[in-house]
Order: C-alpha cells, then structure tokens, then sequence
C-alpha cells in the first residue's frame, strides 16, 4: 500500500506491507492501489492459477481457466504493475529463447525463470 496514501501512511515501513519489486513494476505501480492487487506472499498463491505467458508475443495475459475473481485480480495486476510495457514482453522471449538452447545453468539465473517452472 502506497505511503503517499493517506489512507496508508502508518503501513509505510510496515514489514507486510514492503515488498521487493523490479524496477519496472516500481514504476508502473508508483501510488496506484487497488485491493484486487495479487500479493506473492498469499498461502495460495501461484503464477499459474492467475497468469499465463504468451510464449509468441512475451506477454502475460489473464489465466481462462482462472474464475472471474482470480480474472479480475490478474488483470489489476498486469496493469497496475505494466507487465506488458516498456519491452517487458521482448525481454521474456530473449529469455524463453536463451532458456530453449539452455544457456546458462541454474534456472535461478533466468530474470523470468517463473516462467520455466
């Protein structure tokens, strides 16, 4: 919850309320808030009940199978945190392409190694 929000000013150095975020989704979010947000940290949480990536276009798009509520969380959560923007779809497909001809390793060296498990 954003601590330029009135509303969440006293969460702002909160321990559940910090979460570690790239960059990118930094950015995207920056003040925006919305309760549907998906939170990592949930007990039942997983990429795949939400999510899936669309290994053609780099882009992650809202699970079909999830149910309507779990729909409506992905979707607030792609566009909140703008997992589609700035060359974030580009950056999955070098990544899925670099994983295919196994380039490095460790799965934990992959930015987007979500996407391989």
């Amino acid at each position: 919850m954003p601590k330029g929000d009135t509303r969440f000013y006293h969460l702002s150095y909160h321990w559940g309320n910090l979460y570690f975020a790239c960059g990118h989704c930094q950015r995207a979010k920056m003040e925006q808030f919305d309760d549907a947000l998906l939170r990592p940290d949930e007990p039942d949480y997983s990429f795949e009940r939400y999510f899936i990536c669309n290994f053609s276009t780099g882009e992650i798009e809202v699970n079909p199978a999830a149910s309507e509520i779990d729909q409506q969380r992905a979707d607030v959560s792609i566009r909140l945190f703008g997992f589609n923007l700035e060359g974030q779809p580009f950056s999955r497909i070098r990544e899925w392409k670099s994983f295919e001809k196994q380039v490095l390793d460790d799965l934990n060296d992959y930015a987007f190694r979500f996407l391989f498990e």
